[in-house]
């Protein structure tokens, strides 16, 4: 099965897809490298876990702002990343 996306939808997928994988890295970054000797009930509650959570967060709030909503036609910063293209 292919998906085939393009233009200002395609780069909207991407860029959640960018996030997305951003997420998953500095997750697996955290979890498996540098809290490797915390016990596994304590990981979650660490600061780093927290910190990887709340960077994504503001990345897909940006990247709602910057281009999502103004591809849909909501435009509510003067400035998009579609216009930097």
């Amino acid at each position: 099965m292919r998906i085939k996306v393009s233009g200002e939808w395609g780069f909207a997928l991407v860029s959640l897809a960018a996030v997305g994988l951003f997420y998953g890295v500095l997750s697996f970054v955290v979890e498996k490298v540098l809290l490797f000797n915390v016990p596994e009930d304590r990981k979650d509650d660490h600061i780093l876990s927290k910190l990887v959570f709340w960077a994504t967060v503001l990345l897909l709030i940006a990247d709602m702002l910057l281009v999502v909503l103004p591809i849909a036609g909501i435009q509510l910063l003067p400035i998009t990343l579609l216009d930097l293209i």
